[in-house]
């Protein structure tokens, strides 16, 4: 028999939360309680009866529905949340035997409720929906009256995604160039982050390349 660490960690990957083992609660990267999911991930146990792992879930402490077995995988990713929610995990491991150890230390993540898009922070230019022209295309956006502290934006070939381009944190840049893009008509899906109140929530659009 084993026992899954006690102590987690929650950090962000792309479209939600992350879990680990690990010695504090300590967040790092982006984190964004706007998504509808969460994505927990912990260190793998060593013992060699381990068969696998089971998430627990609930939106009161302490009080979750059935299990969620997912095997000998250390990643996974909890869906259709409700925005305005508070959300409590735990993980346990599981034996050869069917035996299971007690669960880790409890995390919780709060779902936050969308703004709408009048009072949302949002790009500004090219137009909303519009054919980019060109190589090279200068994004500007707006706080919309929002006390944003931070920004952050992804381009990409599918929702969410930043494989065509990511900018990394630029502060309270209020703009920037994106350089060498495709011209083959694809779609670009652009997400734009910002943090407001030390929480990260983002705003998507899409384009057309030229």
């Amino acid at each position: 028999m084993f026992q899954v660490a006690s102590i987690i960690r929650i950090h962000k990957t792309l479209g939600g939360f992350v879990l680990g083992c690990c010695l504090a609660i300590t967040f790092t990267g982006i984190q964004s309680a706007s998504a509808n999911s969460a994505t927990l991930q912990w260190a793998g146990n060593s013992e060699s009866d381990l068969m696998g792992y089971k998430i627990y879930q609930g939106t009161t402490p302490g009080s979750y529905g059935p299990s969620i077995d997912v095997g000998n995988n250390t990643i996974y990713t909890a869906r259709n949340l409700q925005s305005g929610r508070k959300y409590f995990f735990a993980v346990t491991a599981y034996d050869n035997r069917g035996n299971e150890s007690p669960p880790s230390v409890e995390v919780s993540l709060q779902t936050s409720v969308p703004l709408t898009d009048s009072l949302q922070p949002k790009l500004t230019s090219p137009a909303l929906g519009s054919r980019l022209t060109g190589l090279n295309e200068t994004f500007s956006w707006t706080g919309n009256g929002v006390n944003v502290t931070e920004w952050w934006l992804y381009i990409g070939t599918s929702r969410g995604e930043r494989d065509i381009y990511d900018s990394g944190s630029i502060g309270m840049t209020s703009g920037l160039t994106v350089r060498d893009f495709a011209t083959n008509g694809a779609k670009l899906y652009v997400r734009l982050w910002y943090k407001k109140a030390d929480k990260w929530e983002y705003w998507d659009t899409s384009y057309v390349s030229s």
